[in-house]
């Protein structure tokens, strides 16, 4: 899935931006963040390659505070070597003893919030919300 995403709904998405509106991405359910994260990289990754100047708001939201805390804090075990490409673990991680932490440029994109997406109402305005690909 990330995949296609990162071959053919990103490029469109970044391409048709107006450079005046931030591009808007809602993840809900958004657990500890991974896939927050990784949506992230691949979108940061593909402005820069097309050298515009698109401001990335990604809005993160899950029922459960504690994921949502940890996710903030964006601090993963060693063992995300294995799914993380050693060029995104240098251009998008700092490494603190046996963990890598999430370096604050690509945090700064990223809101996490706790939600109930039965009850609150839901983010507007988005350009992408990938419901259940994950």
């Amino acid at each position: 899935m990330f995949d296609l995403l990162e071959e053919k709904i990103i490029p469109d998405l970044v391409r048709r931006q107006l450079p005046d509106h931030p591009l808007r991405i809602w993840i809900a359910g958004c657990s500890t963040g991974e896939e927050t994260y990784s949506l992230a990289m691949l979108f940061r990754e593909r402005i820069t390659a097309v050298k515009c100047n698109v401001k990335l708001q990604v809005f993160a939201s899950d029922v459960d505070p504690d994921a949502v805390a940890s996710a903030r804090d964006g601090l993963y075990p060693e063992a995300i070597e294995a799914d993380v490409s050693p060029a995104r673990l240098a251009r998008f991680f700092s490494k603190e003893d046996h963990s890598y932490r999430v370096l604050p440029e690509l945090r700064a994109a990223v809101v996490f919030t706790v939600q109930d997406v039965l009850a609150d109402p839901p983010f507007s305005r988005l350009d992408l919300f990938p419901v259940a690909i994950f």
